[in-house]
C-alpha cells in the first residue's frame, strides 16, 4: 500500500493558506494534503539513505499483525488492509495528492527533506 506523509508543522499551512488565498477556487474541493504516497519500501530505502544505516520494511501476514497488536487487532487490520485494496484516498489517491502539491502555497518538503531536518536516531 501506498501512504501519504506530510509535515503536519511545516506543510500544513501551505495548504490552509491556499485555501484561505483564494477560497472561491477551493470552495468545494477536497485537498489530500501530501507530498507524494510512499510504499514502506520507500520509506525504508529513504530512511537508509538519510541516516546511513540499513532499514528495511518487513512484511508480515495477516495474522501476525493481528497476534501483535494488542488492542482492537481486527479493527486495525481490517483499516490497514483497506488502504491495499482501495488506495489511502481511493482509487484516485495519486492523482489527489499531486493535485493537492500542485495547488499548494509553496512546496511541502518530501519525506528525505523532512528526516534531514527532523534527524532519525537510529542504533
Amino acid at each position: 500500500a501506498r501512504v501519504p506523509l506530510i509535515d503536519a508543522v511545516g506543510d500544513s499551512g501551505k495548504f490552509i493558506g491556499a485555501i484561505l488565498g483564494d477560497p472561491d477556487k477551493f470552495e468545494g474541493k477536497t485537498f489530500c494534503a501530501a507530498t507524494a504516497l510512499y510504499t514502506w519500501e520507500d520509506v525504508a530505502a529513504i530512511m537508509s539513505r538519510v541516516t546511513g544505516k540499513t532499514v528495511f520494511a518487513q512484511k508480515i501476514t495477516l495474522e501476525d499483525f493481528k497476534k501483535s497488536t494488542p488492542f482492537a487487532p481486527d479493527i486495525f487490520a481490517e483499516t490497514f488492509s483497506s488502504g491495499e485494496e482501495f488506495g489511502y484516498y481511493g482509487p484516485d489517491s495519486e492523482k489527489l495528492v499531486a493535485w493537492a502539491a500542485d495547488n499548494a502555497r509553496g512546496r511541502p518538503s518530501t519525506l528525505e527533506e523532512f528526516l534531514q531536518v527532523h534527524p532519525l536516531q537510529l542504533v
